[in-house]
């Protein structure tokens, strides 16, 4: 399970977002984000189970 640090959302998958800088093609930078406000800060937390 993730959590994300800005908007408190808890999610088991996040989105990633590739940004391309305009280029046609690889290299792009791929990231993990939050589903609902798109923030970087997530983090990932182990499961009590």
């Amino acid at each position: 399970m993730y959590i994300c640090r800005d908007c408190l959302h808890t999610f088991y998958t996040p989105k990633i977002y590739i940004e391309r800088h305009g280029l046609p093609e690889p290299p792009f930078e791929e990231f993990a984000c939050c589903p609902k406000c798109n923030g970087l800060s997530i983090e990932r937390r182990r499961s009590n189970a």
